[in-house]
């Protein structure tokens, strides 16, 4: 089923919850796709997605626990992902009919950190370099069961507010907006115009003539979309040139200097160097 939102409202309410929990919070369709979110995917979520199996891990985990929803036609379900982290999904209903799902989820749970990692370490067997995300897991919001509880009653405020405001209608997305969503979603993934296509249901040449109305490629709009975001965390995290890139889906690091110096201007460290320099001043 695909819905017709307000995005800008739907968006800013999501971001004020975000702000005000420190806690992801997503809209989803019944096969996972997410429509808006509250903030960027967490950076250890992020390295988890730059795997082909933690893609699919993390896709098939949000599918389990959005139709274990659908079926038990709960208010809310607590549960763990994949990777060890608490995560929670809320029901999005029109009297009967479950809609959408609000997923509040990429938290750590109370208690000693360091042991909570060493449980979660056991399950990224999957990655070459587990370790590697441990300062990310520490980053982590954490929240205590009374916490995640008051979350979970917030988010229902949310969904019940969504059909309250008319953000919300059972009616088409447009194919424009299908594919800007899409790319926000997937950008720190390979994305392909066969893929794109494919997870769309549009044909290759549907989708470009969709960016051609917007005077540009589907290429360009990946990436636009990633030298946005590696701006940022270069900007925020202070992390390296080739930790940008390659949260951002962009491996071939030359190749990420490349496009980035062509959206920005300037090569990304030069970038990062300005930031900086733009920081301390303002101190």
């Amino acid at each position: 089923m695909r819905f017709s939102f307000d995005f800008a409202r739907m968006e800013a309410l999501l971001r004020s919850f975000g702000e005000m929990s420190s806690i992801r919070c997503s809209l989803t369709d019944n096969t996972g796709r997410v429509y808006c979110a509250s903030r960027e995917i967490s950076p250890f979520c992020a390295r988890i997605k730059s795997s082909e199996v933690g893609r699919s891990r993390c896709k098939q985990c949000n599918a389990e626990v959005i139709a274990r929803s659908g079926r038990a036609g709960s208010d809310c379900i607590i549960c763990r992902c994949h990777a060890g982290l608490l995560k929670a999904v809320v029901p999005v209903r029109q009297e009967q009919e479950t809609l959408a799902f609000l997923l509040l989820g990429q938290v750590t749970g109370e208690g000693d950190r360091d042991k909570q990692w060493r449980q979660v370490r056991t399950q990224l067997g999957f990655l070459e370099q587990p370790d590697a995300l441990h300062a990310d897991f520490c980053a982590l919001s954490s929240v205590t069961s009374a916490e995640l509880e008051a979350a979970a009653h917030i988010l229902e405020a949310c969904a019940a507010s969504v059909w309250m405001a008319g953000m919300l209608k059972n009616a088409a997305m447009s194919d424009s907006m299908l594919l800007h969503h899409y790319i926000t979603e997937h950008y720190a993934e390979p994305l392909s115009l066969p893929g794109i296509a494919r997870a769309l249901s549009m044909s290759k040449t549907k989708l470009c003539s969709l960016a051609a109305a917007e005077d540009t490629t589907v290429l360009a709009m990946i990436n636009g979309k990633r030298v946005e975001e590696a701006g940022r965390l270069l900007r925020q995290r202070g992390c390296s040139v080739a930790e940008a890139a390659d949260q951002v889906g962009v491996h071939d690091h030359n190749y990420f200097t490349k496009i980035f110096k062509a959206y920005m201007g300037e090569t990304p460290r030069d970038y990062q160097k300005r930031a900086q320099k733009d920081r301390a001043a303002k101190r």
